[in-house]
């Protein structure tokens, strides 16, 4: 089975900075990753919970010392297309798990990761991707994620922190509650979806997403009664390094060794 992408997905990724891949992820991997779920959850230091106080809304890190998680994160299947886009070997920036929870799952306001890494980081440069699994069916109904194509191509927009979240106790949390930070202004959001419309891409769980650090994205509340869980791994050049590591280890990874590639068998097919 092919693991690199065709010139036509590369020139999609290139022209819309979101792509969602042409293989998949096995259910019965799928199965496996949802077990980890409970065990990540354990760790309440890198939990973070929806404005009610009680609903989880992400997951971070685990995959250091979760042999699972690890394993994913060096799969073919991810790591040939995150290096072919980047044009470097990779390693791991971070690693989450967004619940978007049945009923309860809260927005994500508009925004471009890399506003977050560059600001709070230092990343050099948005040379830099996510790779998205769904965990769950996403369709219409359970807070899919929205995508402005084509908006990674402007560049980062100059977002500032938000005041209200400065003297927040847990500063981390911050970037990832409701109230985000860094937030992508309303006027430029309506500038660039005039210009470029909206893109909400949707399937089978197991499906493969790659979406460019730069893209401005964001997803509605899911008042529906089905879950919607997606696994994000953040991949960065090793040529890319952040220099400002002062935030937890579990948002930014300070093990900066080049990923190397690893096969496993059935846990890869083609979408259908």
């Amino acid at each position: 089975m092919p693991l690199n992408l065709t010139k036509q997905e590369l020139n999609t990724f290139t022209t819309d900075g979101v792509i969602v891949l042409h293989w998949r992820i096995k259910e019965d991997h799928i199965r496996l990753l949802l077990e980890q779920l409970s065990t990540l959850a354990s760790r309440v230091d890198t939990v973070a919970l929806e404005s009610d106080g009680r609903t989880l809304r992400a997951l971070h890190g685990g995959y250091e010392d979760n042999p699972i998680l690890n394993r994913i994160t060096q799969l073919d299947a991810l790591l040939a297309p995150a290096e072919q886009i980047l044009h470097d070997p990779v390693y791991v920036y971070q690693l989450k798990i967004n619940l978007k929870a049945a009923f309860a799952g809260d927005v994500w306001p508009w925004h471009q990761d890399f506003s977050f890494w560059a600001k709070e980081d230092e990343m050099p440069s948005p040379r830099a991707l996510t790779a998205a699994i769904f965990l769950d069916d996403v369709t219409e109904f359970n807070g899919p994620m929205f995508f402005i194509p084509g908006s990674h191509r402007s560049g980062c927009h100059d977002a500032q922190d938000r005041p209200s979240n400065r003297d927040s106790g847990d500063a981390w949390r911050r970037h990832v509650g409701v109230a985000l930070s860094y937030q992508t202004d309303k006027a430029k959001v309506m500038d660039l979806t005039a210009e470029h419309g909206l893109l909400a891409p949707k399937g089978p769980r197991g499906t493969i997403m790659f979406f460019d650090c730069n893209i401005v994205h964001a997803s509605p509340a899911n008042i529906s009664p089905m879950n919607r869980r997606m696994l994000f791994i953040t991949y960065n050049s090793v040529n890319n390094l952040p220099t400002r590591l002062q935030r937890p280890s579990f948002l930014v990874n300070r093990d900066f060794r080049p990923l190397t590639s690893v096969e496993v068998p059935d846990i890869i097919e083609l979408a259908t």
